[in-house]
């Protein structure tokens, strides 16, 4: 029996054979297991991260499976980023291959029968400092060769690249203070962390959480100084290359090596009391001396003459003691700072210190007896000794001098006048004590035995 169909009809049937026959011979190749691979392998290892600079060695080997006997022609090719290729050292196995190399980094392989392989020794350094070196390596097929599995013929090894910070600088700081420290890394992508460690419970800080400014003010409450070790880690952020090259949204984070400085904080120095002589009240001529005392275990005392500072100190010395002898009468005042002996010099608020001199009573004897017989031979003034610039001018009734004493009155007056024993009569005085304070005067009789 003929059957019949229209020409519309065959044409229809045609394509659906054709299709199924393509299908066929698809699904043939595929289990046959036909393929062409590409594998790479690198050393060191990815773990830890490289640096700029790393060597690294690869091994990427393409292998033909088909159990046909059939050959092949592709082109092999490596496309590094971040990477500098050094010479490719080919080695073929199995087969009559011709390997031709087409450019720097690409391969022409001709013939390559089933069952062979050809093996690619070459040497990548590490050129830049992005987040990541990826080299991709591939095989294309040219000729002979439907390509089933194509996700197998693309290698890609992605070396994540180790951020380096330069050394951070130690430093030294006073207390309530901010450290500012700039961090620097390698790579500008990099982000940082940071953590302090403060030696000692007298020390507080208010670490930031990320930053390349490592800023934190740190106060020291102790009584000496203490360090903050801050302990900064770096970091880059990468996307995964796939084993096809394409590139995943996972993302991987890289550490770096961590660095770590140190801060010197140093106390404030405040004074805590002063100790003056007398209670701050002070005879003439006996000398002022403050002491003060600070609440630092180890202090630089600094005296100055106003609280504004101008003009520097009048004296700085560890023990801060200030000896002023021979103050005129009157109200002193004299201001004090504390500072930490360490570097640099953390001086605190400006205390003030008060002495008030006053005079020592002088009360000259009326008269006195000059007569060799050892008991008041002289005219003694009891505390005119502590004044040690006073003037004493002594003349008689007609106005003569008869004694003058002008650089204190270190030899009492013994009743004579050049050497010669005066006359039993009253005589007159004048006293400067050069204290600030205005001279006085009076008499003074001399008594003889008839």
């Amino acid at each position: 029996m003929i059957l019949l169909i229209s020409k519309n009809t065959y044409l229809r049937y045609t394509a659906v054979f054709s299709a199924v026959c393509l299908l066929l011979i698809l699904k043939t190749y595929q289990v046959s297991g036909q393929d062409l691979t590409v594998t790479t392998t690198i050393s060191p290892t990815l773990n830890p991260p490289q640096t700029v600079g790393t060597v690294l060695d690869y091994i990427t080997t393409v292998f033909y499976n088909n159990p046909s006997p059939t050959s092949v022609d592709a082109i092999f090719s490596i496309d590094p980023t971040a990477l500098s290729i050094g010479n490719v050292a080919i080695i073929p196995t199995g087969g009559t291959l011709v390997i031709q190399r087409v450019g720097t980094t690409i391969w022409d392989i001709s013939n390559m029968s089933s069952g062979a392989s050809v093996t690619f020794n070459y040497r990548g350094t590490i050129t830049s400092t992005s987040s990541s070196a990826v080299n991709k390596t591939s095989i294309t097929p040219t000729t002979g060769f439907v390509d089933i599995d194509g996700s197998n013929n693309v290698a890609a090894i992605q070396t994540f690249i180790r951020p380096i910070l330069n050394p951070p600088t130690a430093v030294s700081i006073c207390s309530d203070v901010s450290v500012n420290n700039p961090l620097s890394s390698d790579n500008t992508l990099t982000t940082y962390s940071w953590s302090a460690s403060p030696s000692m419970g007298s020390i507080t800080v208010q670490p930031s959480a990320t930053g390349p400014l490592v800023a934190d003010v740190v106060t020291n409450v102790g009584t000496t100084s203490g360090t903050v070790a801050y302990t900064v880690t770096p970091a880059l952020t990468s996307a995964i290359v796939e084993p096809n090259g394409t590139v995943s949204s996972t993302l991987t984070t890289t550490l770096g090596s961590t660095q770590s400085f140190t801060v010197t904080v140093q106390p404030i120095g405040l004074i805590s009391g002063i100790s003056i002589t007398n209670g701050g009240t002070v005879y003439y001529g006996t000398d002022a001396v403050f002491a003060p005392s600070s609440n630092l275990a180890s202090s630089i005392y600094s005296w100055y003459s106003n609280a504004n500072k101008t003009g520097g100190p009048i004296i700085s010395n560890p023990t801060g003691v200030l000896t002023r002898p021979f103050l005129s009468i009157g109200t002193h005042t004299y201001y004090v700072t504390a500072a930490s002996s360490g570097s640099p010099f953390c001086e605190g608020a400006v205390y003030t210190a008060t002495v008030n001199i006053i005079p020592r009573p002088i009360n000259p004897p009326n008269l006195f007896s000059p007569d060799d017989s050892g008991d008041n031979d002289q005219w003694v003034i009891v505390n005119l000794d502590q004044y040690p610039y006073c003037t004493v001018r002594i003349f008689n009734e007609q106005g003569k001098d008869v004694y003058t004493a002008s650089q204190g009155y270190t030899n009492p007056w013994d009743g004579t006048f050049k050497g010669k024993a005066l006359e039993a009569a009253t005589y007159y005085y004048v006293i400067d004590l050069k204290d600030g304070s205005k001279p006085f005067g009076g008499s003074v009789t001399i008594i003889r035995k008839d």
